[in-house]
């Protein structure tokens, strides 16, 4: 049961990282988000990755109320290490600069840090598609797409990412290393790392608004899975932990379900059953991951199918 809250809170201090890069029609309302906050005691970092547009000029608009560091355009994975950095907060919670937060995201998340074994909370979310106009709010939420788990998450994990990124809090001690410096695929490296230092748990609620949008990662599917199975690739040649090597390859896997399925759907060939990512995988192991990734895509489409009926019933439609 979530701990209701009313009014402005304090505790330990949060450190918030927003990473942006051209985002100026964007990052005025996630920054405001994030000072709307019911939670107060908490620092605004906004790292401006290079930007070329007038993004810098919105942000310093803010004045004072954030805290603006700029590199070189290096990627989101060195802005969010460049945060950390200059993070002071016990606890650090990142968002990134398209989406928006609830004004009680993070006074909903902190209580869940009372036990001491939990590292990483994050949240639900609410998706809003801005690829029509007016944009429309989905009847279906983040975790309606990918069913979360808490506790110790590292085999479940294998299954899919079921962490948004802008609804995670973690204990800044655990981020210590920072994040791997790859193109995409960063953050679900981080928690399956994490997962096996300590237990996560989540808000059931939605704690933000993801934005879909052209610029999104969600736009450009299929780049953006064949990126992430890179990332993992290039993780299982460098791991040496044996409890992890069966998770990485799952996962490996599995993305290469999703991108053969993304692939389709775009009228591109899809990836064959004899390269990477599927080579990795015994043939018994194929099978038992094959069956589970189609029990979950048809419970998640399930799921949509209700929620999408409850639409139309109640004369409002929503797009796939």
């Amino acid at each position: 049961m979530e701990t209701p809250h009313h009014g402005p809170l304090s505790g330990p201090l949060v450190s918030v990282i927003m990473p942006v890069y051209n985002r100026a029609g964007w990052v005025a309302r996630a920054v405001e988000s994030v000072l709307a906050q019911t939670y107060r005691d908490f620092e605004l970092l906004v790292i401006d990755d290079g930007s070329t547009d007038g993004t810098l000029r919105v942000l310093e608009g803010f004045g004072a109320r954030l805290r603006l560091l700029e590199q070189a355009h290096a990627g989101m994975e060195a802005a969010h290490n460049l945060g950390l950095a200059h993070a002071r907060g016990e606890f650090v919670a990142f968002i990134d600069s398209d989406d928006v937060w609830h004004e009680e995201r993070l006074s909903r998340q902190l209580p869940l840090f009372e036990r001491p074994e939990v590292g990483v909370v994050f949240g639900n979310a609410v998706l809003a598609d801005y690829r029509q106009t007016p944009p429309l709010r989905l009847k279906r939420t983040f975790f309606d797409g990918v069913r979360p788990s808490r506790g110790r998450v590292t085999r479940e994990l294998a299954r899919g990412c079921f962490i948004p990124f802008s609804s995670v809090l973690a204990r800044r001690e655990l981020l210590a290393d920072g994040f791997a410096l790859v193109r995409l695929g960063g953050d679900y490296l981080k928690w399956v790392e994490l997962s096996v230092k300590c237990e996560f748990d989540y808000v059931e609620a939605p704690v933000f608004e993801y934005a879909i949008h052209p610029g999104g990662l969600s736009h450009n599917l299929v780049e953006t899975l064949e990126e992430i199975i890179k990332t993992f690739q290039e993780e299982r040649a460098r791991n040496t932990r044996a409890e992890l090597d069966g998770v990485l390859r799952q996962i490996i896997f599995n993305l290469g379900l999703s991108l053969r399925i993304a692939r389709l759907r775009r009228g591109l060939k899809p990836r064959p059953a004899d390269t990477p990512p599927f080579t990795a995988a015994t043939a018994a192991e194929r099978l038992s991951w094959s069956l589970k990734y189609a029990r979950n895509q048809l419970a998640t489409r399930g799921r949509w199918w209700a929620l999408r009926t409850a639409s139309l019933l109640s004369g409002r439609q929503e797009s796939p």
